[in-house]
């Protein structure tokens, strides 16, 4: 018996509470959807490393938590799971009510969240949509280009002559010659410039191909540090906000 007349929990009993449901409470889901918006996990992929990190990110800043008080074994497929649930209940709540009334339901602050929540991840989706596609066009091109420098680069040189006789450049007469030995020196010699202006031209397309990954890689890091700066600004108001209500319920515990 303890001190103050209370067994201590046996190892059973602690595992058990480990073991034992989250039970989620509205506090609990406000303060995960306010930790979801300052992580924003839906800035990276779906099913992805990077995005399963910042879920346990989520998950791991809400244990830290004193209150409302989070399990110690709180992990990043809960919190995601328990968003994802919220996000779909959510829609169809306002759905139904909407269809019901005609006028717009009352939210509470964690309607206001979800809502917000919901509109990051559609946003996060259409950016990566939209440079996918860009990006796919790009790669679509280049192929295109590099196969139309290649088929004019290895152009046979028969095929040289005949254009050039079509065009009136070489007589019909001398079409009809045996080939020379001055014939092939001038084929080997069209070969290599053929093979040369192709290299030359490749190496262009290479060169621009890395130019663009680059600024593409650029309007990425200026993109995440603009939303750093955004959570951070987000954090700090929650923080103040978070602040103040505590501030707000010491006072009205004092006047009682």
């Amino acid at each position: 018996m303890t001190s103050e007349g209370k067994p201590p929990e046996t190892e059973v009993e602690v595992q058990g509470q480990i073991n034992s449901p989250m039970e989620w409470t509205k506090r609990h889901d406000t303060m995960l959807f306010r930790e979801v918006l300052v992580v924003n996990p839906y800035q990276a992929k779906k099913k992805t490393v990077q995005r399963g990190q910042l879920w346990q990110t989520v998950a791991a800043n809400l244990v830290q938590l004193e209150e409302p008080v989070f399990k110690r074994s709180l992990s990043k497929r809960s919190v995601q799971d328990r968003c994802t649930l919220l996000c779909e209940k959510h829609k169809k709540r306002m759905k139904y009510e909407m269809k019901a009334s005609g006028i717009s339901p009352q939210v509470t602050e964690l309607d206001n969240l979800i809502e917000e929540t919901l509109e990051k991840e559609e946003a996060s989706e259409e950016l990566r949509a939209t440079q996918g596609e860009a990006q796919k066009k790009k790669v679509e091109q280049d192929q295109r280009n590099a196969v139309d420098i290649r088929k004019k680069a290895m152009e046979r040189f028969g095929e040289t002559k005949k254009r050039k006789i079509d065009e009136g450049e070489i007589e019909e007469k001398k079409r009809k010659r045996r080939r020379s030995g001055s014939d092939t020196l001038q084929f080997v010699m069209e070969q290599s410039e053929n093979e040369m202006n192709m290299r030359e031209k490749e190496l262009v397309l290479e060169k621009e191909k890395q130019t663009r990954e680059e600024q593409r890689h650029n309007d990425f890091k200026e993109m995440m540090a603009q939303q750093m700066a955004q959570q951070q600004q987000q954090m700090a108001q929650f923080q103040m906000m978070f602040m103040q209500q505590n501030n707000l319920m010491l006072s009205i515990l004092e006047k009682k």
